[in-house]
């Protein structure tokens, strides 16, 4: 199963003000992005209006070449998984009941999870390396931990399509590389992954595809740049949207940024 992913010419507003303008994207089967921007750029929310959980002024968002406007959310979260940057929960869940809330996409009214949903939601524990966690109350874990528990339910979910808003912010250095590697693998094995980033060396090294999001002078976002990370990394593109100078060396794996520097007075 893959699935195709598509935005043609949306323009979004937030409480009247506009936001977004003329966002074009296309996106395949197999790719591992990164979307980088400074911080309010609105990396959120263009992965919120790629999941239609916020809705385009114009434009739309395609999933398969269908609207999204058009597809039941229980269709759209068959094809496409969210793993957000924290998650608020009503009740106190066990982690393996929260990964296990992956399959409710495939499952009837009061339907019970099956061995082949069990054996699903086992492997997302071991691959998220939190299976001696299975039994813990998730408001009792470190935020590092249950980001790892919404990694693990997306995975579960086992859709064509995953997106991941900032996924290594709570991690400690070990896990935040565990987790990209992850990323990847998902993407080898030929799923469609979009990362948000802050890190630019990590989006760089893990992702063969950046989407720089920026603002425009009439304080608009959209998209600056798309392209490898030699491409969009350019010593202009960090002097703009992120104030930054840095030494760009290109290697096989991408781009490194090195002895990064503020601009002062900008």
């Amino acid at each position: 199963m893959s699935s195709t992913l598509q935005s043609k010419h949306v323009c979004f507003s937030y409480n009247k003000r506009p936001l977004f303008e003329d966002i074009n994207l296309n996106f395949k089967p197999g790719e591992c992005i990164a979307l980088i921007g400074a911080n309010g750029a609105g990396k959120s929310t263009l992965l919120q209006l790629l999941l239609g959980l916020v809705k385009a002024q114009s434009g739309e968002i395609l999933l398969n070449d269908t609207s999204i406007a058009n597809i039941s959310r229980k269709k759209i979260a068959q094809q496409v998984a969210f793993v957000p940057q924290s998650i608020n929960l009503p009740y106190a869940f066990r982690v393996q009941a929260l990964v296990a809330m992956g399959r409710t996409p495939y499952l009837g009214a009061f339907e019970f999870e099956t061995a082949h949903d069990k054996a699903i939601i086992n492997l997302a524990l071991r691959k998220t390396d939190i299976s001696h966690l299975h039994d813990r109350l998730v408001n009792t874990l470190s935020s590092g931990e249950r980001q790892r528990v919404l990694i693990a339910r997306a995975i579960a979910q086992q859709t064509p399509t995953i997106l991941f808003d900032e996924p290594i912010a709570s991690l400690d250095i070990c896990h935040q590389i565990e987790t990209l590697q992850l990323i990847q693998s998902l993407s080898q094995a030929g799923k469609l992954t979009i990362t948000a980033f802050h890190d630019l060396n990590l989006a760089s090294y893990y992702c063969p595809r950046l989407i720089l999001i920026g603002t425009k002078e009439n304080g608009i976002k959209t998209i600056i740049a798309d392209g490898s990370p030699e491409q969009v990394l350019t010593a202009q593109n960090l002097a703009q949207h992120f104030s930054i100078t840095a030494d760009i060396c290109k290697t096989k794996e991408g781009v490194s940024l090195n002895k990064i520097r503020p601009i002062k007075n900008r």
